[in-house]
C-alpha cells in the first residue's frame, strides 16, 4: 500500500526517461552524444565526489584514535 493510503503516483513511462539507455538513445536520436557524454561526466563526478566525501569522513570518525584525525584535504 502507498504511505500515505491512496494510489501510487509513480508514472513508469517517465521514471523509464532516467534510465542510462533510454537516455543515450534518445540523445543519439537527436544528435547530441556529446551532450550525453559530458553529462555522464558530471554524473560520476558527482559519485566520486560523494564516495571520497565519505571515506574522509570516516577518517574523522575512526575509533582508534579518538576521531580527531585531520582531514585529507586539510579541512
Amino acid at each position: 500500500m502507498p504511505p500515505f493510503g491512496g494510489k501510487c503516483q509513480l508514472n513508469y513511462t517517465r521514471e523509464r526517461m532516467w534510465e542510462p539507455g533510454y537516455l543515450k538513445a534518445k540523445c543519439a536520436e537527436l544528435h547530441l552524444e556529446d551532450e550525453f557524454r559530458l553529462y555522464r561526466i558530471r554524473l560520476w563526478k558527482s559519485y566520486l565526489c560523494v564516495f571520497v566525501d565519505g571515506v574522509d569522513g570516516a577518517a574523522w570518525t575512526h575509533p582508534g584514535d579518538g576521531g580527531v584525525r585531520q582531514s585529507s584535504r586539510g579541512v
